[in-house]
């Protein structure tokens, strides 16, 4: 039997600890961990479907990455819905902008709400702490965010980085392009080859290309002709930093292009 003195000095351990205030972490929780909180709401009075889920996700908004995400089950409650996104404050540049974007989905998985737009959070002013994000019903969401970031100009692939950290980029003589219409379809050059298809767009970062015709013509030389149209049919994320654009896999291999004429 343990001495009754050393079961009153983990008694008065215990009791010393819940008094300062401290806490057991949460299962799974790096102790290094950063926290930003927040709500998500909307004004129309609209009830959520019973089965209804929350996903809230913090985004570095020039690199389309991820740093956090936290999926809430809403079981028949209302909004606002209170968010905890925990995420790595090593990963955090003060000279780079972060976002919070939010949806709602039925239990089917049909988008409802989404955020429109997406809230700045941690950096340039913003705060990390009781962000409110206002959603809108995913019919009304204004494409034009999306029209005027990616559509229009022709894209100049840079360098194509793979998901191991390694990067490559295109010869002198090697022209490897995208063009994007408002009329949802897609068109470049792969080096010697000429390609196109239909693509969709969200304003929260996530697109998808589907290639529909393509030449297939034997480049001379080195070529990325075949890597670079591999990526982009796997390419799942955008974001468009000034004159860049960045499509990401879900690997995290990456297209890098810059705005031509």
């Amino acid at each position: 039997m343990r001495p009754l003195s050393v079961c009153v000095a983990v008694l008065l351990f215990a009791l010393v600890g819940c008094a300062d205030g401290r806490v057991p972490a949460e299962p799974g929780a790096a102790e290094s961990d950063a926290v930003l909180t927040g709500e998500v709401f909307y004004l129309p009075r609209i009830a959520l479907p019973p089965d209804a889920v929350v996903h809230v996700r913090l985004d570095d908004a020039g690199a389309a990455e991820m740093l956090a995400e936290e999926t809430i089950a809403v079981e028949g409650r209302s909004v606002p819905v209170s968010f905890t996104l925990r995420y790595d404050p090593a990963r955090i540049d003060s000279s780079r902008r972060y976002v919070v974007h939010a949806e709602i989905r039925d239990g089917s998985g049909a988008l409802q709400w989404v955020t429109d737009p997406d809230v700045p959070a941690l950096t340039q002013g913003a705060s990390a702490d009781g962000l409110k994000v206002r959603v809108v019903q995913a019919g009304a969401a204004d494409s034009s965010a999306v029209a005027s970031a990616l559509v229009g100009p022709t894209w100049r692939l840079v360098q194509i980085e793979a998901h191991d950290g390694g990067a490559v980029a295109p010869g002198a003589d090697e022209t490897l392009t995208l063009t994007l219409g408002a009329d949802g379809r897609f068109n470049g050059r792969a080096d010697c080859n000429a390609y196109s298809g239909r693509y969709e767009a969200e304003d929260g970062g996530r697109i998808g290309f589907e290639q529909t015709a393509a030449t297939l013509a034997a480049c001379p030389g080195p070529s990325l002709s075949g890597r670079f149209l591999a990526t982009l049919g796997q390419t799942e994320r955008y974001a468009v930093d000034g004159d860049r654009l960045r499509l990401r896999t879900g690997d995290s291999a990456a297209l890098v292009f810059e705005r031509g004429e």
